[in-house]
């Protein structure tokens, strides 16, 4: 053979290929960038990024080049995701009017300005960064801005013909036209969801919309009147918006099935329409007043309005210092005919028992309870000051109580003497429990609080010969097998499986604990394995060279474990991947990102003042008494603020593809929860 003879597979067979397939190639990078990049390749690839139908760019780009590929582009684009930092008003304005001609999907923006999000100071200084005029997106169906506190003139004219979602976050608004004229109907028709966030300028905020069903409102600096004359919506959210002044809001409505107020409420100057289909209700209730509006009882008259709903949501919020507050649980005389309530305990060290007993003696017909704790309590050491009045009063240690219709409870647990002894209390009351989930915190055991109350309430199991026997003899026989053995009884009947799978009761299975892995989530290869089985040989790779060792994966970062199988991500090309592996057989399954920007990956905290600082977290789920397969969560919001949730995304290893779950969760308070209530 003849040297620099040429070779059949030297033929360049992919550039061969149609347009349609090297277009649906260059969205894999999922980055636009990198997309415009393979222009260097050859004549044939030159130009094809254009025809992308999404543009993807990263969290710093510079707004002059998006400017620049976006008057370069030819198709028309269905998602525009454009990440700057600390970006000047007239680039933004230059790039997104641009824009405006080429959208026909989704544009989220989001200018991160450093510090803004932190220390409640997002403001300070915003003035010297200028503002901008938007143009009007004629055919974008979604459009969310997160501006960094830009200052934002909104279109005097044009119409949204296509715009059904809109979420404006940490925005300064500037006239001439105000915001409720460029989102009502003659501008909006469409406009299903709003949600605006973080904002001032908005002293008069006036809506009138025949299409709109979910609205939320957040934090809106020096709002004094709200008006939205709406009659089809369904949801609405106000938070800390009238925290300095007196509620002057008007909202009328005649299909509202949720509303969340976590704000100031006053029934001679707050109209909330016609509540008769409303399902689930949420707010907060100051278990001790302060001299100040902001901690009025005032949700209390809204709760009285109200004979029956569905869905209850409280906060009772507790503030570190009682001093000489006055305990006002007792202005709370009545509750609508519920049969689900989620309490969320805000209680900064305090003890609350008394109130949560003071609750839930007027929840007769009651079914399913959950108790929540903040973030803060969880991870804060307050302590009550000596002679602290939070446990009174203490009816709720010799009173009897009857919850005839409770059958499922979920609760937070601290390792915390009041709580216990609550728990303990709550048993005896729900007298037809069926189902407990609680969620122990540190080193608390479970045996403290279930074994004393749980006995003689086991569930019986029918066998294939027909006897009945109670559920612990079995589960005291089955504790004695090895693994192996005992997983084969799970052919022996359905009982059997179901009892083997039980969670509480693999607990009492033999597990052998040989090694465990310390660390993850804090950056690339910030790990280490603890090896406790005594052998010289180590039991896992804990460097993960069969992951390290592919093609393309050059460092990887420890995100999540559970149930035996670890999440990793690493970065290809400017975006992150996901692969999950069994650290015991080194088998792996790699998992594509869902298309979402690179992002630095927290933990989730929620802070009441600053806010959620993480934007991107993923997590894996997997429980092979349930199913062999595993699924992954991400939410995405945008910086700093939980408010703006902007996608959830599931990835189920039995389908392989990723699946968008937005619209069915929720916040509240800090929590991502998955909605109940369907619009």
């Amino acid at each position: 053979m003849e040297l620099g003879a040429a070779e059949p597979f030297d033929e360049d067979r992919l550039s061969a290929l149609p347009d349609d397939v090297l277009v649906h190639i260059l969205l894999l990078l999922d980055n636009a960038a990198a997309a415009g990049r393979t222009s260097v390749l050859s004549r044939r690839w030159r130009g094809l990024w254009a025809l992308l139908p999404e543009l993807r760019f990263p969290v710093d780009s510079d707004p002059h080049l998006v400017a620049s590929a976006l008057a370069a582009h030819e198709a028309a684009l269905r998602c525009l995701h454009v990440g700057t930092l600390d970006a000047a008003p007239e680039p933004v304005e230059a790039w997104l009017a641009v824009a405006a001609d080429r959208l026909s999907g989704r544009l989220v923006f989001q200018n991160r300005v450093p510090g803004a999000n932190a220390g409640g100071d997002g403001e300070e200084g915003a003035g010297e960064r200028g503002a901008f005029q938007l143009p009007c997106f004629a055919n974008a169906t979604a459009v969310s801005l997160d501006l960094g506190f830009l200052g934002l003139a909104v279109p005097t004219a044009g119409v949204f013909g296509r715009l059904i979602e809109l979420s404006l976050s940490c925005v300064r608004f500037q006239g001439p036209c105000e915001l409720g004229d460029a989102v009502s109907s003659l501008r909006c028709p469409g406009l299903q969801k709003l949600r605006v966030s973080e904002a001032s300028g908005l002293a008069n905020l006036a809506i009138h919309s025949g299409s709109l069903l979910e609205m939320f409102l957040d934090r809106l600096d020096g709002l004094q009147q709200l008006t939205v004359v709406a009659p089809a919506l369904k949801k609405f959210s106000l938070l800390n918006c009238f925290v300095d002044s007196r509620p002057v809001a008007n909202i009328s409505t005649n299909q509202l099935i949720w509303l969340q107020w976590l704000d100031v409420y006053d029934p001679t100057t707050v109209k909330l329409g016609n509540l008769a289909q409303l399902q689930q209700l949420v707010g907060t209730i100051h278990v001790y007043r302060l001299h100040h509006p902001l901690f009025s009882n005032g949700f209390l008259q809204l709760l009285d309005q109200f004979q029956v709903i569905q869905k209850l949501k409280l906060m009772l919020f507790y503030p570190k210092d009682i001093g000489i507050s006055q305990y006002v649980m007792e202005d709370l005389t009545k509750l609508p005919r519920l049969t689900i309530l989620t309490i969320f305990l805000q209680r900064n060290g305090h003890t609350f028992a008394a109130a949560l007993f003071h609750v839930l003696r007027m929840c007769r017909d009651l079914r399913k309870l959950t108790l929540l704790l903040h973030n803060s309590d969880l991870e804060a050491s307050y302590m009550c000051p000596s002679g602290c009045v939070c446990d009174q009063p203490t009816d709720w240690k010799t009173e009897e109580l009857t919850l005839n219709c409770l059958q499922k409870v979920a609760i937070d647990m601290e390792e915390a003497d009041h709580q216990v002894a609550f728990v303990k209390r709550l048993f005896t009351w729900a007298v037809v429990l069926k189902k407990i989930k609680i969620a122990f915190h540190l080193s608390i055991s479970e045996s403290k609080v279930l074994r004393p109350q749980c006995h003689g309430r086991a569930q019986e199991d029918q066998g294939r010969g027909g006897r009945r026997l109670p559920r612990r003899p079995p589960l005291e026989i089955l504790s004695r097998l090895p693994a192996k053995p005992l997983f084969r009884f799970k052919c022996v009947s359905k009982g059997w499986c179901h009892l083997i799978a039980d969670r509480l009761g693999r607990r009492k299975f033999p597990q052998t604990l040989d090694g465990f892995f310390v660390g993850g989530g804090g950056g690339v290869n910030d790990w280490r394995f603890i090896n406790l089985s005594g052998k010289s040989v180590p039991l896992v790779d804990a460097s993960f060279s069969f992951l390290t060792k592919l093609p393309g994966i050059k460092q990887i970062n420890l995100l999540s474990a559970h149930n035996g199988l670890l999440l990793f991500e690493h970065l290809i090309d400017c975006r992150y991947e996901y692969i999950v592996c069994s650290p015991a057989t080194e088998q792996w399954m790699p998992v594509p990102g869902p298309g979402v920007p690179p992002h630095p990956r927290k933990l989730m905290e929620f802070d009441c003042e600053d806010g959620l600082t993480s934007e991107v977290n993923s997590f894996l789920i997997f429980d092979p008494a349930v199913s062999s397969h595993f699924h992954l969560l991400q939410f995405w919001h945008s910086g700093g603020n939980i408010s703006l949730l902007l996608n959830v995304h599931i990835f189920s290893s039995e389908t392989g593809v990723w699946r968008e779950s937005t619209k069915e969760w929720t916040k509240w308070g800090g929590l991502m929860e998955f909605d109940e209530v369907r619009s």
